[in-house]
């Protein structure tokens, strides 16, 4: 049903609760192609329907039910969703640049070519997401729940994810250049062939965290926790790592070339031997590389 105005959106409301509740005279709301641009529906029921190529451009939608919606193709830009509940919902093709989602719900959500571009996603809850090729480019996600959730082809670039709960959640040749995620917690994540250069990682926790094959080039992960973290074939080319900690971290084939390991924690010289280090290398005890075993060049302070 197209819209050319949000002044008829009331009955379909109604209509559309009385669906839910099985009641007489009820109908699931359809608003494919509906134009509702700026239209008022804070604290709207619109959970199930279908908002297929929907305009919402600038609505209002804060605290919104739009759980199990069918909102492929719609547009949501500048959109407010502060406190919606999207669960379960359909968001492919679906554009929320510059959209306002803080504290909103969008576990179980399907992300399929999804533009977050400058979003506010602080404090979202992501969990259990499927997503593929979304965009999360400049978007704001302070506190952030993306736990258990499977990310493959998504581009976080410049984003901002302080704070971010990413535990067991697996990410697949995601982007993060640029990005931010300083006191996040990443532990039994997998990271896998993933691109964070440049990226800001200080503090963050990735025990147990699988990231094999990812770039780490120019980033920097001042006390970072990789215990029992595999970093097999990881390249860490010029990375900050000052005071990171490698409890039984695997580092088979990890490529520590011009890296800064200055005083870096729990390291041995079985698993320093099977990574990379050359001439430009910083081992833990300040001595330049590469490391040679014997040489004690492991422990932090001692040259």
């Amino acid at each position: 049903m197209a819209l050319s105005t949000p002044t008829r959106i009331g009955p379909i409301l109604e209509a559309h609760r009385k669906w839910l509740e099985k009641l007489p005279g009820g109908q699931q709301a359809d608003l494919t192609g509906a134009v509702l641009a700026e239209a008022r529906l804070d604290s709207a029921c619109l959970r199930r329907a279908i908002l297929r190529d929907a305009n919402l451009a600038g609505a209002n939608l804060t605290g919104a039910d739009l759980s199990g919606a069918d909102l492929t193709g719609a547009v949501l830009q500048g959109c407010g969703l502060g406190g919606a509940d999207l669960t379960g919902a359909d968001l492919s093709d679906t554009r929320l640049d510059h959209a306002w989602l803080e504290g909103a719900c969008l576990a179980e959500t399907r992300l399929v070519n999804t533009r977050f571009t400058h979003a506010a996603l602080d404090r979202a809850r992501l969990i259990e997401v499927t997503a593929l090729r979304a965009d999360f480019r400049h978007a704001t996600m302070y506190d952030v729940w993306l736990n258990h959730s499977q990310l493959t082809a998504c581009d976080f670039g410049y984003a901002t994810l302080v704070r971010a709960r990413l535990t067991q959640a697996v990410f697949r040749a995601c982007r993060f250049v640029d990005a931010t995620l300083e006191a996040s917690d990443g532990s039994s994540a997998k990271l896998l062939d993933c691109d964070f250069r440049k990226a800001q990682l200080d503090g963050i926790k990735l025990w147990k965290a699988d990231l094999a094959r990812s770039q780490f080039f120019y980033a920097s992960l001042r006390g970072a926790q990789l215990g029992a973290a595999s970093l097999a074939g990881a390249d860490f080319t010029s990375a900050d790592l000052p005071e990171a900690r490698f409890a039984e971290a695997n580092l088979m084939g990890a490529n520590f070339c011009r890296a800064n390991l200055t005083a870096a924690r729990e390291l041995n010289a079985r698993q320093l031997g099977v990574a990379r280090t050359d001439f430009d290398t910083v081992l833990p005890n300040g001595a330049r590389g590469p490391y040679a075993r014997g040489s004690g060049a492991e422990k932090p302070g001692r040259r």
